[in-house]
């Protein structure tokens, strides 16, 4: 059994534009932050995992429902913030042992709901560093050969870009700049400048 891992890789990438926001209008929105998304990892026990994100409006009760089962809440919290009064939510899980993959939906009780697939609750593990943390799988000693072998499907990877220090400002939490998002552990996601063909030559010729 492998355990589910969580990698975020903190390279250098310009900002995305988020048009989260009054500008929706009055449509009921409940929206994850950008570090969420389908084939993420989420903390299992004995640590309580946790959810936030943004709504166009005071979001009310909140649920959160795992494979169409509720699971328990250990806290929650909503705050206004900015100038559009934005609604800022987290929401703290009970211990969730090692499970999926799964489905999430977060339910609010006025702003709707937001749904993420094939979620594991496993190991979450954050690498950071100097420029060396750049480096994909394939930029490695013998690396094409090593990342055509990268085929374990409960390893996920998302690549990020971290705050510079003078950085801080609203909704910094939430939007934050990714490189690559959630995606299965795969030749390609190991090393995403190669083309698959490439890969799939690589591995027949090493057969």
């Amino acid at each position: 059994f492998v355990v589910p891992t969580l990698v975020i890789l903190l390279v250098a990438f310009p900002a995305r534009a988020s048009h989260f926001g009054r500008d929706e209008g009055t449509r009921r929105i409940l929206q994850l932050a950008d570090v969420f998304g389908d084939h993420m990892v989420l903390q299992a026990s004995p640590k309580r995992a946790r959810l936030w994100g943004l709504a166009n409006g005071e979001p009310g009760s909140m649920s959160v429902f795992v494979d169409g089962a509720q699971v328990a809440i250990f806290s929650s919290k909503v705050n206004a913030t900015g100038e559009n009064a934005i609604y800022e939510w987290i929401i703290t899980l009970e211990p969730v042992e090692n499970h999926g993959p799964s489905q999430i939906r977060i339910v609010s009780e006025h702003e709707g709901e937001a749904m993420v697939q094939d979620v594991l609750f496993g190991e979450v593990f954050l690498c950071g560093g100097q420029s060396n943390m750049q480096m994909s799988v394939n930029m490695v000693e013998d690396g094409l050969n090593e990342a055509s072998k990268a085929t374990l499907q409960r390893i996920r990877i998302l690549t990020a870009h971290p705050f510079p220090p003078d950085s801080k400002q609203d909704l910094q939490f939430q939007h934050v700049h990714l490189l690559h998002e959630w995606a299965v552990m795969s030749p390609q996601s190991v090393s995403p400048s190669v083309d698959l063909q490439t890969m799939t030559d690589l591995h027949f010729d090493k057969s």
